[in-house]
């Protein structure tokens, strides 16, 4: 448990560049969890009221 709450605090904090690819690499449904973030990011980029 404290592994996947250091690793989500690691990527807000560090970006994925900051995420060894090794780790990155091991990632279970990380298509589908990249997704979900371009997603939201789409989603928080845009006006308010679009």
């Amino acid at each position: 448990m404290k592994q996947e709450l250091f690793g989500q605090l690691a990527a807000v904090y560090c970006g994925e560049d900051g995420i060894p690819q090794s780790w990155r690499d091991k990632l279970a449904k990380r298509k589908v969890i990249e997704s979900f973030a371009d997603q939201l990011f789409a989603l928080s980029v845009q006006p308010a009221g679009s």
